[in-house]
């Protein structure tokens, strides 16, 4: 397969142009995954939890593992970007108190980088959230982890719009 490379320009810039990898034919072979949860997976004070993304929107390899053992395995080596979110409701703290919320990227089960640390005073609902590129090579796994302190168990708010994973090839 050739593999030839075309610019897309956003609709309202063009000073950030994405290649995107099409064969001779001029088909699209981007690698895209992307997944949801809708759960509310509990999350216990100051325990890293893999997030288990169950919904699946669209993954064009089948790259995904979902479970306990959640996981986005490389079917092409390259530079992928992540882009996530999770959502914590339902704190088991009082009002006002300190909370520290984490959402980190995992490479072959050792971390690769935070995508959000922060500590915060809480008042509801409190999201994670951020993006990253990783260079991955075929069969390396990556997966996320969150982690809170609030000083009592929290839940993930129970929709997919908050909490959500999207992995994209964007430089094989």
């Amino acid at each position: 397969m050739t593999v030839k490379k075309h610019i897309l320009r956003a609709p309202t810039t063009d000073r950030y142009p994405l290649n995107v990898p099409v064969d001779s034919a001029g088909l699209n072979r981007q690698v895209v995954a992307m997944y949801s949860t809708n759960a509310g997976a509990a999350i216990a004070n100051a325990t890293d939890v893999r997030v288990d993304f169950l919904n699946k929107v669209r993954d064009s390899h089948n790259a995904v593992a979902v479970g306990a053992s959640w996981g986005f395995t490389a079917p092409v080596a390259g530079v992928y970007l992540v882009a996530s979110r999770v959502t914590f409701d339902n704190f088991g703290a009082a009002p006002g108190a300190a909370f520290l919320k984490y959402l980190r990227v995992f490479k072959n089960a050792v971390l690769y980088k935070p995508l959000s640390v922060d500590r915060k005073t809480m008042f509801g609902i409190e999201g994670s959230e951020g993006t990253c590129l990783v260079t991955m090579n075929v069969g390396d796994v990556l997966h996320l982890e969150c982690r809170q302190e609030s000083g009592g168990p929290v839940v993930l708010l129970a929709t997919d719009a908050n909490n959500f994973v999207d992995i994209v090839l964007v430089a094989p």
